[in-house]
Order: C-alpha cells, then sequence, then structure tokens
C-alpha cells in the first residue's frame, strides 16, 4: 500500500490512474514539559498573619462637632459671612452664640448645618471688634457638642 501512495504520488507515472490514498498517520509528540521547579518552602502560620477584619465605626449618637468655619475671618461693613458646620447626623440643631444673641443655622442635610447673613453697609463704630463665637450642636435627646470661632469685624 506504500507502494501504491508513493506511485500516486510521483508525476512521471501516468498510465495508473491516481488514487488518493489516506493520509499517512502523524507521529504524535510529547508535549514540552514545564522546566521542574523544586517545592517552596511552606510559610509557617504566625499568630499575626490572621485575616484583618475591618468593621466601620458607628455612627455616633451623641452630639459630635467635626469642623466649624466662618469665612472670612476678618469681615468689612457690607461683607457676606458663611457659617458651615459639620457634625454627627444625630445632631438636630445648630446655634451660634456671641454678645448674648443667639443665631441659629439652616439644617441642609443630615450633619450638615450652615449660615449666611450680611454685615450692613452702615454699621456704628461701636460694633466694630473681635467677637467670640461659641457653635453649639444638639440631639434630640438634649446630648451637646461646643466650638469656637473667632469674628473680626473692622
Amino acid at each position: 500500500m506504500l507502494a501504491l501512495a508513493v506511485a500516486s504520488a510521483c508525476s512521471h507515472t501516468t498510465s495508473a490512474p491516481r488514487r488518493t490514498a489516506a493520509p499517512a498517520p502523524i507521529a504524535t509528540q510529547r508535549p514540552a514539559e514545564a522546566p521542574r521547579v523544586a517545592p517552596a518552602t511552606p510559610v509557617r502560620a504566625s499568630a499575626t498573619a490572621l485575616p484583618v477584619r475591618v468593621t466601620p465605626s458607628p455612627e455616633p449618637t451623641g452630639a459630635v462637632i467635626y469642623s466649624a468655619s466662618a469665612n472670612p475671618r476678618i469681615a468689612h461693613a457690607g461683607d457676606e459671612i458663611v457659617w458651615a458646620v459639620r457634625t454627627s447626623r444625630a445632631v438636630s440643631s445648630v446655634a451660634a452664640k456671641s454678645a448674648g444673641f443667639t443665631i441659629p443655622l439652616e439644617k441642609r442635610a443630615p450633619g450638615v448645618f450652615g449660615l449666611a447673613f450680611r454685615i450692613p453697609k452702615e454699621m456704628p463704630p461701636l460694633f466694630r471688634g473681635t467677637y467670640a463665637v461659641t457653635i453649639e450642636a444638639r440631639t434630640a435627646s438634649g446630648s451637646a457638642a461646643t466650638s469656637q470661632l473667632s469674628l473680626n469685624v473692622q
């Protein structure tokens, strides 16, 4: 049969009809072996190799003031003052207290309070000076936190 396959593949034999021979089997090759690597040394677990679980700290249930700001800190007649206070979400009201006056700040979102006001252009000289402002945050249950600001009016 091999002779027939060779004879049919040659071009100089024209007298015999051509037959298509079955393809010769392909020699199977072994896949290349991966390089041998020495096994890794096992790592010993220690007390510090335990998995670390991160749990978010719970939101405080009491009054906490994270930040309080007044811009500008030095104001002139006719300037607009913007107060911004960030608190814990439990805070229900914030007020600014200074020189016997209490000014409530607006609640804009849970834990976000603010207020904008303008200093009158016709301000008597007696109102010029530096004011200590106490920011007081309260929860519905009555817990309170305070922070201090200073405002200089010229």
